[in-house]
């Protein structure tokens, strides 16, 4: 019999320290007391687990979410920027995610904390519906993963298998033949994704993919340009767009070659920030 959603989410959450571990299941239970009934998705990414909280099955429209590394447990505010903060809790410069460390699922209880978490409720693209009943859904699990504990930590996780021997990737590989034009298109996609939120560069064989709680855009290099893939909700018309894929109902990737950093333009950003929020 296949695992149910509850019991899979056991099973990422012992790969962690036991400390991390504590931190992150009393964490959770804490969230779940102070938000409404949510869709609770949950994404074991490269770079860490994370639990998104909102209305629905779309990512877009979560609020909140519990992010797990192997070295802390950190709580997001999806749409953060929105949110009063006068004792500045909130971590984070980017045009909408913020967040914050926890030193304990203890800081959960603090007042001001859980001012903020109902006022996230507020902040979302779409309402909680009232009828809805708590449902947690098992959303990705990628293939390659980050180890989940500390490389100095003693023990080895409960569930862990033996790793089979596998090629790391690094994003400097990816410019070593192209020329330097490339690396600055490269960056200058970088900062325009910086300004809106945190996410990671997770480089793979052929491609580098820049990852919020997916994948949100795609970067792979040539000789003398690079071609940007992006998320999209609906086909990108424009002449840009040398190649467009339909990869579900409501769900596109396009490719864009750029030679130059200049063109890396606001209608590109644009598209950058509606791909971000997909993810």
């Amino acid at each position: 019999m296949a695992p149910t959603a509850a019991q899979q989410l056991e099973t990422f959450l012992d790969e962690f320290t036991p400390d991390v571990a504590a931190i992150a299941r009393s964490a959770l239970k804490k969230v779940r007391r102070q938000m409404p009934p949510s869709i609770e998705l949950v994404y074991d990414n490269w770079n860490g687990l994370v639990i998104g909280f909102g209305p629905s099955m779309r990512a877009s429209e979560a609020v909140l979410s519990v992010a797990i590394f192997p070295d802390h447990v950190t709580l997001c505010f999806l749409y953060g920027v929105e949110l009063a903060d006068p004792k500045k809790l909130l971590a984070g410069g980017g045009n909408q995610v913020r967040h914050i460390k926890l030193k304990s699922a203890a800081d959960l209880d603090r007042p001001e904390i859980k001012e903020l978490i109902a006022h996230s409720l507020e902040t979302g693209p779409a309402p909680f519906p009232k009828s809805l009943a708590r449902k947690l859904v098992i959303k990705s699990i990628s293939p390659k993963r980050r180890p989940r504990r500390p490389l100095s930590a003693d023990a080895a996780p409960r569930h862990s298998k033996p790793m089979k021997a596998t090629t790391t990737h690094t994003v400097a590989q990816h410019f070593d033949k192209a020329d330097p034009a490339v690396r600055q298109c490269y960056e200058r996609i970088l900062s325009l994704a910086r300004k809106l939120g945190t996410f990671e560069e997770d480089p793979k064989k052929t491609s580098i993919h820049l990852v919020r709680t997916t994948a949100f855009a795609g970067i792979a290099t040539r000789k003398q340009r690079l071609i940007l893939t992006i998320k999209t909700d609906a086909d990108i018309k424009s002449p840009r767009v040398k190649k467009s894929e339909r990869t579900s109902a409501n769900r596109w990737h396009v490719e864009i070659p750029v030679e130059k950093p200049t063109e890396i333009d606001k209608e590109i950003a644009g598209w950058l920030k509606n791909a971000y929020a997909l993810s």
